[in-house]
């Protein structure tokens, strides 16, 4: 359901949700995480999987006292932080204030970009993408019934295709043809 009403297509948002699982022990993976990271993400028109990268790889350096110059350039450069509220994080993280209370500095200096997925989704691009994502979900849908329907008969091919009878009826149909192939080519 969240693809369906952000501007992303849904491989993204599951890559990022991945990342976002993976990077922050499922922190930011879902809910308000994975909407700051797609709000961010669509207020500064980076790819939300690539942007789940920075964001969770700031994450665990935030939480485990680590240093984030290279997580914050990077935000910085794309412009979802600002020096001022880059500063503010790393003096928290020198002065050892907790992981949590400097995440929420993180949030709320990327507040500007609250509720930029759902303007975008608003837009034809984001209506385009939500179409792609219907669309993507009626196809795995139909395939899957089809796959389904078709999985007993196609383990029964493929079980009978690597029995003993058939692997030695082709051996024989090799050897033959070999034997066929040097008889006009000798």
């Amino acid at each position: 359901d969240f693809a369906r009403t952000t501007p992303f297509e849904l491989p993204q948002v599951v890559k990022a949700s991945a990342t976002l699982e993976t990077l922050t022990q499922g922190a930011l993976a879902t809910g308000e995480g994975l909407r700051l990271v797609g709000d961010v993400a669509a207020g500064t028109g980076m790819p939300i999987d690539e942007l789940a990268v920075t964001m969770g790889r700031l994450y665990d350096s935030v939480q485990s006292g680590r240093s984030v110059g290279e997580e914050l350039a990077r935000l910085q450069e794309i412009g979802a932080v600002s020096g001022e509220t880059r500063n503010q994080i790393e003096s928290m993280l020198e002065a050892g204030v907790d992981g949590a209370v400097i995440w929420e500095t993180v949030a709320d200096g990327m507040g500007r970009y609250s509720g930029m997925m759902e303007e975008q989704s608003a837009t034809v691009g984001g209506a385009i993408s939500n179409i792609q994502d219907g669309l993507g979900a009626m196809k795995r849908n139909i395939m899957q019934g089809i796959f389904d329907a078709a999985k007993p008969g196609i383990m029964a091919f493929a079980s009978w295709l690597g029995s003993e009878g058939v692997q030695g009826a082709i051996a024989k149909a090799g050897a033959a043809l070999g034997t066929f192939m040097t008889f006009v080519g000798g």
